[in-house]
């Protein structure tokens, strides 16, 4: 199996911070034209979730399936 390294974390945290920045935008722009649609309201969720998956990388890759 290979190691987690420090650099795959970062990167999932890079990309959990950018999903959280598009979701937010996306709300905002919304709020701002009235048309909040329900999609709205699992984004913060969604982007929180992004977030709390960077601490939640296993110590190590699985050895057999996925990507």
């Amino acid at each position: 199996m290979n190691e987690v390294t420090s650099a795959d974390r970062e990167l999932f945290a890079e990309f959990a911070r950018r999903i959280e920045a598009a979701l937010k935008d996306r709300i905002e722009g919304e709020v701002a034209a009235g048309e909040l649609s329900d999609f709205a309201f699992g984004a913060e969720e969604l982007a929180s979730l992004a977030q709390e998956g960077a601490a939640l990388l296993p110590a190590r890759w699985p050895s057999e399936g996925g990507d």
